[in-house]
């Protein structure tokens, strides 16, 4: 059994509390507390980016839960990044920038695929088997 949804929001800070709340809804009842707050904050972390860098109007957030894991893509149609640039280490003191390093470490793998045209940053966690 599957489960499916999708979330379209205004690329606006107030969208962060909305995109988290819908990861619990849909996602919560399937995770354990401590799944559920890393893909809370890691979610989080792509959509701060989209906000933040982006330039685009909205983005969406789609959520599928498996059998086995969980998968969340954060998507704009923004100007896009270098998916090279991310793998970069940031120094520590900055007050930004150590978002991707975040996710990966909350996560089991970050995916992004970027173009011109916006860029599709996806989430994957392995989740403990909880009846849903």
């Amino acid at each position: 059994m599957t489960r499916r949804s999708e979330l379209s929001l205004p690329a606006v800070p107030e969208s962060l509390a909305r995109a988290r709340a819908h990861l619990v809804d849909v996602v919560g009842p399937t995770v354990t507390p401590e799944e559920l707050f890393d893909l809370q904050v890691a979610v989080g972390e792509a959509c701060t980016n989209v906000i933040r860098h982006a330039a685009a109007p909205v983005f969406t957030v789609r959520v599928l839960v498996g059998e086995a894991d969980v998968t969340v893509e954060v998507e704009d149609r923004g100007r896009g990044v270098d998916p090279s640039a991310l793998a970069v280490p940031l120094p520590a003191e900055g007050p930004s920038g150590r978002g991707f390093a975040l996710m990966r470490a909350l996560v089991d793998a970050v995916e992004v695929t970027a173009s011109p045209g916006g860029t599709c940053v996806r989430l994957r966690k392995r989740r403990t088997p909880v009846a849903w």
